[in-house]
Order: C-alpha cells, then structure tokens, then sequence
C-alpha cells in the first residue's frame, strides 16, 4: 500500500494524459491517497492513536515531496500537496475514530 503509493508519487510525468482532468486534480489525489492511507493505518492497527496515524502521514507526504525534489523524476516540492496529504489523513483517521465510536462503540 504503502509502496504503491511511493511509486505513484515519485513517478516522472512526462507524456501522461489523464483521462479527466479538473482543476486541482493532483491536490484532489493528494488527499485521497492519505484519506485511504489513515482509514488503512486505523483498521489495521487499531489501538494506534489516531494522532500517531495523522503525524506518521503527515512525515510520510514530508518525506515524498523532499524526495520528488532531490531525485531526478522532473517533479518538485510542493508545500500544497504536503498540506492535502495532511488534510486527507486527518480526515481519514477523523472519519474511523468517529465511526468507531458510532457504530461499535470502540
């Protein structure tokens, strides 16, 4: 999962066409991504808080942003893709702790 998600991240662009497109796409798959990451984290391990979840994404995105900047791939840092990636893990960890609490009383 996690890998995956390197790999997407960290591919070069040159020469992919999307096939829709919209404004704010990439912010919209950066959120998404660690939406899915932090409901991932949660249900897989689920007596690890949720702030743990949300900081551990929250380096992970650092971390990929830093990397598409050192290594050749003809992608840059972006601080707005590190804030979506934040945003969609604080939502995803926000969105299982609710529902746990809801729904199973966890």
């Amino acid at each position: 999962m996690f890998t995956g998600v390197l790999v997407l991240t960290l591919m070069p662009l040159d020469g992919i066409q999307p096939i829709i497109t919209f404004d704010f796409m990439d912010k919209a798959i950066h959120f998404g991504f660690f939406l899915f990451l932090a409901i991932f984290l949660q249900l897989s391990y689920p007596k690890l808080a949720a702030k743990k979840v949300v900081l551990y994404l929250i380096i992970y995105g650092i971390l990929i942003e830093i990397l598409q900047h050192i290594l050749p791939t003809n992608r840059s840092f972006d601080v707005w893709d590190a804030f979506f990636d934040g945003l969609g893990a604080i939502c995803g960890a926000f969105l299982i702790r609710t529902l746990n609490k809801r729904f199973f009383k966890i």
